[in-house]
């Protein structure tokens, strides 16, 4: 179910506000801990979040509150099977198949375990999509040192990424002072400055 192919970047900024944040939650919780599975069902048919989106955080989150192993495998199984239909829907674009994707993924989920609570549990930001955020930021910042440093080295910015960048975070992170006469003549700002220092 993680194998998610067309999420974007994009997808992940409906997420920054505190508010969407608890929308997300709400749905979360009414799937997770129904008091039918009708309940669980509803929950993602009167939600404005994402499907694919949830599937993500149903998929993060599963593992933290169901405890019980073979609960556990059996609320995989069902993520497995709506990924099956995401798949077949993204191919044959049969929207039929719809119903199902989300039949499994809540309906389905609810019914593969107890239900029960372990005492307030907090829900975690998919990692999946933590990743995709940070490379979107990392990507987009070699991109505007690349376009500063192509400027003022009469090369193309993909260039200047490709082939300076390297050797600059060696020398930002090994020699202070050669690295803030650099940082000055390339025009970098602080926040370029302490991307290349990290050693992350």
């Amino acid at each position: 179910a993680q194998g998610k192919e067309i999420l974007r970047f994009e997808d992940v900024a409906w997420l920054r506000s505190r508010d969407r944040k608890e929308v997300i939650f709400t749905t979360l919780r009414r799937i997770f801990y129904a008091g039918s599975i009708t309940g669980a069902l509803r929950a993602a048919q009167e939600t404005d979040v994402d499907l694919d989106m949830l599937l993500e955080w149903i998929y993060e989150n599963l593992p933290y509150h169901v405890k019980d192993p073979e609960e556990l495998a059996a609320t995989m199984e069902m993520l497995a099977l709506a990924d099956v239909y995401r798949g077949r829907i993204a191919t044959t674009q049969d929207w039929s198949l719809m119903r199902y994707y989300i039949d499994f993924m809540t309906a389905g989920v609810a019914a593969s375990w107890s239900r029960r609570s372990h005492g307030w549990i907090p829900f975690k930001f998919p990692s999946r999509i933590m990743t995709m955020s940070r490379s979107k930021t990392e990507r987009d910042m070699l991109k505007a040192m690349g376009l500063r440093i192509g400027r003022k080295c009469h090369m193309s910015a993909d260039r200047a990424a490709r082939d300076v960048i390297p050797f600059l975070r060696v020398i930002f992170q090994n020699d202070p002072k050669i690295r803030e006469n650099l940082a000055k003549w390339l025009g970098l700002d602080e926040e370029m400055v302490a991307f290349l220092s990290s050693k992350k």
